[in-house]
C-alpha cells in the first residue's frame, strides 16, 4: 500500500490513507483496514448526481474500518455506509467548512462508539446547514448504531447527542437506528433561541430504538414540521437538566407529530411546553412513575404519561397504563382529548386526568375516553375539582359525556414490540369517535403528503366507528353465501 504516485488506488495496490480530494459523480471508494487518524480531520468533496451518487463505504460490514478522526463530507449525493466512527469527540460533521454546502446524503449501516465519558457538547451526527439562504436538505440516517457519547450516569449536565439536526436544515429522515446510553438525547432537533429563518423543518424520526439517556429519547426545541412515530424509547430519569421526560416538545416547535410509538418507564411519557399543533395519537404508554417527588394535586408534579403547558393540540387513541398521574393539561386554553383508554393508575390518590384553568374546562373536547382499574383505585377526573363519578362529572361540567369507566376494557397486552390488540368483545370496539381523528388524518395529509389512517400495527382507522385506544381491531371477513345446490360427480 502507497499514497505515491497512487492517487486513487486499487485492490493490489491500495492506499494508505483516505483520500482528500474532489470526487467526481460515480466515484466509489471502498476502505479496509484502519484504524485512520487523518490529520484530526477527514475532508472530501463529493460532485455526485441522482444517477451517479458518490460511494464512500466499508468494504465488509461485519468488520467495519475504524475512523478515528472528524468527517466532513461537502457537495451532494453521497452514500456513506459500512464504516465505525471509534472517537473520543469528533465522529461526522454534516457541517459547511470553507463556505460548502451540502445536500443529499445517506449515512447508514454505521456504529457510532463513545468512551462513555464526558467530552463536551456536540452530536455524534450532527447537521448544521450554511445558512438561512443556503440551507442543506435531504439526509437520511439509517440503521446505525449510536452509543456511549458523553456520560450518561455524570451529575452535571454533558449535552452530547446521538444525531441532531440544529439549524438550516430541511428534510431529515432518522430511520431504524439504536442510540443508548448518551450524555444528552438520543435525538435533538433544533436548537434553543435561534432566529425563526434559522429553524429546521421537516424532521421524520421513526422506527427507531432509543433508551438510557441522561436526558431525553426525543428532544424537539425550535423546529416545524416533526413526525416521531414507530419507536421504541423506554428508561429514563430525573437529572439536574431533565426532568425525565421521555420525549419533550419546547421553545414554540410547531406541528409536531407524535404518533404510533411504545413509550415506557420515565417520569414522563411525552411532555409539551409552548408548542403549536402539537399531537399525541396512537401511542403506548406505560410505567411512568415519580421519581424523587408526588404531589396528588399538582398539575406539575411528576408521573404523567402525558403533560400540556402552554401548547395547542392534543392527544388521541392512546393506550396508557400503569402510572401514578394521568393526564396533565396544566395551562393553556384548549385541548382535544379523545378515544384514549387509562388502565391501572397505581397512586390512589393521583387523578386521571386534571385540567389546570377554566378556560381549559370550559373550552377543551374532552371525550369518548375508557378509564379501568382492576384494583380498587378510584376514577378520579381533576376538572375544578375531583369527580371520582362519571354521571357527576357530565351532569356538573357536560364534558365527557361518552366516556366510560369500571369496564374491563380487554386489551391484550402480548409484547414490546407489538403490545397488544383490542378483542371484538371489547368494550372499547367501535366505541371511539371519528370526526376528530378523520380531521387530523386531513391536517397530516395536507402537512406531509401522505395518510395517517392506521393504528400501530398498521390496522386500518374506519371512517365511521373507530376503537379507543391505540388499536384497531380488524373487521371480520364477511362469510361466502351458503350455496343453494350441490352436487357429487364421480370420476373412474
Amino acid at each position: 500500500a502507497t499514497d505515491s504516485g497512487n492517487t486513487f488506488g486499487y485492490p493490489n495496490k491500495p492506499r494508505v490513507s483516505l483520500p482528500e480530494t474532489v470526487f467526481p459523480a460515480g466515484t466509489y471508494v471502498e476502505i479496509h483496514g484502519g484504524p485512520y487518524t487523518p490529520g484530526g480531520q477527514f475532508i472530501f468533496t463529493a460532485n455526485g448526481t441522482e444517477a451517479e451518487p458518490v460511494w464512500i463505504r466499508g468494504g465488509d460490514p461485519a468488520n467495519k474500518p475504524i475512523i478515528k478522526s472528524e468527517t466532513i463530507p461537502k457537495g451532494s449525493y453521497i452514500v456513506v455506509e459500512n464504516l465505525k466512527w471509534d472517537s473520543n469527540k469528533n465522529t461526522l460533521g454534516l457541517r459547511s467548512h470553507s463556505g460548502s454546502t451540502l445536500h443529499h446524503l445517506v449515512i447508514r449501516n454505521s456504529e457510532f462508539a463513545g468512551p462513555g465519558t464526558d467530552v463536551g457538547n456536540s452530536g455524534a451526527i450532527s447537521i448544521n446547514g450554511k445558512s438561512s439562504s443556503e440551507r442543506f436538505s435531504d439526509f437520511v440516517v439509517y440503521q446505525n448504531t449510536i452509543h456511549d457519547f458523553g456520560d450518561d450516569d455524570n451529575a452535571s449536565e454533558n449535552d452530547y447527542h446521538g444525531v441532531i439536526p440544529s439549524t438550516n436544515v430541511d428534510g431529515v429522515w432518522i430511520l431504524a437506528n439504536t442510540i443508548f446510553n448518551m450524555g444528552g438525547d438520543s435525538v435533538q432537533v433544533g436548537i434553543a433561541n435561534t432566529a425563526d429563518k434559522n429553524r429546521v423543518s421537516h424532521i421524520y424520526v421513526g422506527d427507531n430504538v432509543f433508551h438510557d439517556d441522561r436526558e431525553n429519547a426525543v428532544d424537539v426545541k425550535e423546529a416545524d414540521f416533526v413526525v416521531v412515530s414507530d419507536n421504541l424509547m423506554y428508561n429514563y430519569d430525573v437529572r439536574d437538566s431533565s426532568a425525565g421526560e421521555v420525549v419533550i416538545i419546547h421553545n414554540n416547535a410547531a406541528n409536531i407529530w407524535i404518533i404510533n410509538n411504545i413509550i415506557h418507564s420515565g417520569v414522563y411519557g411525552v411532555v409539551s411546553t409552548a408548542a403549536t399543533n402539537a399531537w399525541v395519537a396512537n401511542n403506548v404508554i406505560y410505567n411512568i412513575h415519580n421519581s424523587t417527588g408526588f404531589d396528588a394535586n399538582s398539575f406539575f408534579s411528576q408521573s404523567a404519561p402525558v403533560h400540556f403547558k402552554s401548547s395547542a393540540g392534543g392527544m388521541l387513541n392512546n393506550t396508557i397504563f400503569d402510572y401514578d398521574l394521568g393526564v396533565q393539561l396544566a395551562t393553556g386554553t384548549n385541548y382535544t382529548m379523545l378515544n384514549n383508554v387509562f388502565i391501572n393508575r397505581s397512586e390512589p390518590t393521583g387523578y386521571d386526568v386534571g385540567a389546570g384553568n377554566q378556560d381549559i374546562q370550559n373550552n377543551s373536547n374532552f371525550d369518548f375516553n375508557h378509564f379501568y382499574n382492576e384494583d380498587a383505585v378510584n376514577l378520579t377526573i381533576l376538572w375544578g375539582k375531583p369527580y371520582t363519578n362519571l354521571d357527576n362529572l357530565q351532569l356538573t361540567t357536560g364534558k365527557c359525556s361518552s366516556c366510560n369507566s369500571g369496564t374491563d376494557p380487554k386489551v391484550e397486552i402480548t409484547d414490546q414490540t407489538s403490545l397488544g390488540s383490542t378483542p371484538f368483545n371489547s368494550p372499547l370496539f367501535g366505541a371511539g369517535v371519528s370526526y376528530n381523528v378523520i380531521e387530523l388524518q386531513n391536517d397530516f395529509q395536507t402537512a406531509f403528503g401522505v395518510t395517517l389512517n392506521t393504528d400501530r400495527l398498521t390496522n386500518p382507522r374506519l371512517t365511521q366507528t373507530i376503537d379507543i385506544g391505540s388499536f384497531e381491531y380488524p373487521q371480520p371477513t364477511s362469510l361466502p353465501n351458503q350455496p343453494t345446490s350441490l352436487s357429487v360427480t364421480v370420476n373412474n
